[in-house]
C-alpha cells in the first residue's frame, strides 16, 4: 500500500431527510430544467425541434449544430445586458463563415478559425457595438479551431460527439475538458457545463470514472448554498469549486441519484423556486416537508 495515499473517510449513512431531498432536487426539478431550459434553449440555438435527449445527443453529434448549440447557448450565458446580441452575432457570423468557405466541411479544413472573428467584427460595427475583442475572440475563434482540431482527427469535427466517444472508449472526460478550457475566454464553469450536457444527452454518466465526475459538476451559487445543508462537512463555506464537486459526486452516489440531474435539479430549483441563495436550505426543508419528511 502506497504509505503517501491517505484513507478517504466513508460518507456517513444519510438522514431520510436529507436522502429525500436529494431525491427531490435529482426528480422532478431536473426534469423540469430539462424541459423548460435545457431543451427549449438548444431548440432555439441550433434552430432544430428538440424534443428530448437523444435529439439532444444528435445535435451534439452534427458539426454544424453543436457549433451553434455551443454560441447560442453557453458561451454567453453569464454575460450581461449585450448577451442576447452577442450570441446573435456569433450565430450570423458562423452562418456567414460556413457559407463563405462553401460549407461546412470548407470551414472545418481552413488552418484556423480568423474567418469568423473576421465576420463577427463586420456584424458589430455594422450594429455600432463594441467588439469585444479580448472578451471575444478567443471564445469564437477558440471554439471553430477545436472543431477543425477534431475534423483533422476523425474527419468529422464535432464536438459534442468527440467528448461522448473518448468518454464511452476510456471513462474519462478531464482532456476533453481541459482542452475547452483552454479556449480563452471560456472557463472552467461553461466547460463543466457544456460536458455535463453531453454526458446527460448521451446517457453514459455511469461510465464517468469516480475521480472525473468533478468535470461534469458546474458549482454555481445555488449549488453550493444547497451544500450547506446536504453535504455535512466542515470547511466548505469557501472551497474551492473543484474540492465542492467532488464532496457532492460523492454524496450523490451515496443518496443513489445522479450527479448530473442533481446539479441541474438544484440551479434550477434555486431560480425557480427559493429565489434567493439565503433561502436555499430553508426552501429545500420546506419541499421535503411537503413531501412527507
Amino acid at each position: 500500500m502506497d504509505i503517501n495515499r491517505r484513507e478517504r473517510p466513508p460518507v456517513p449513512p444519510l438522514e431520510p431527510a436529507v436522502k429525500a431531498a436529494f431525491a427531490i432536487l435529482s426528480g422532478s426539478y431536473a426534469d423540469k430544467h430539462i424541459e423548460e431550459v435545457l431543451l427549449p434553449g438548444t431548440s432555439k440555438a441550433s434552430g432544430q425541434e428538440i424534443e428530448g435527449l437523444q435529439d439532444l445527443y444528435q445535435v451534439f453529434c452534427d458539426p454544424t449544430l453543436c457549433l451553434r448549440v455551443f454560441f447560442g447557448h453557453y458561451a454567453f450565458s453569464r454575460r450581461g445586458k449585450d448577451k442576447q446580441v452577442l450570441l446573435e452575432h456569433s450565430l450570423e457570423a458562423l452562418t456567414n463563415s460556413i457559407e463563405l468557405s462553401g460549407g461546412i466541411e470548407g470551414l472545418l479544413a481552413l488552418d484556423d478559425g480568423e474567418i469568423i472573428w473576421t465576420e463577427f467584427v463586420k456584424l458589430r460595427e455594422r450594429d455600432r457595438r463594441k467588439i469585444g475583442e479580448q472578451q471575444n475572440r478567443g471564445i469564437l475563434q477558440g471554439f471553430v479551431e477545436l472543431a477543425q482540431e477534431i475534423y483533422r482527427e476523425d474527419g468529422k469535427g464535432a464536438i459534442g460527439e468527440w467528448a461522448a466517444e473518448a468518454l464511452d472508449a476510456t471513462g474519462g472526460v478531464e482532456d476533453q475538458f481541459q482542452r475547452v478550457v483552454d479556449i480563452r475566454g471560456v472557463g472552467p464553469k461553461n466547460s463543466s457545463a457544456l460536458m455535463r450536457d453531453v454526458v446527460l444527452a448521451s446517457g453514459l454518466e455511469r461510465r464517468v470514472t469516480p475521480i472525473d465526475r468533478i468535470h461534469i459538476q458546474p458549482i454555481d451559487r445555488w449549488v453550493r448554498s444547497a451544500s450547506r445543508l446536504l453535504v455535512p462537512e466542515e470547511g466548505l463555506e469557501k472551497a474551492a469549486d473543484w474540492i465542492l464537486a467532488g464532496k457532492i459526486c460523492k454524496y450523490t452516489r451515496a443518496a443513489g441519484v445522479s450527479g448530473l440531474r442533481f446539479n441541474i435539479g438544484t440551479t434550477y430549483f434555486g431560480r425557480h423556486v427559493a429565489l434567493d441563495v439565503e433561502n436555499m436550505p430553508a426552501a429545500i426543508g420546506e419541499a421535503v416537508k411537503n413531501a412527507g419528511f
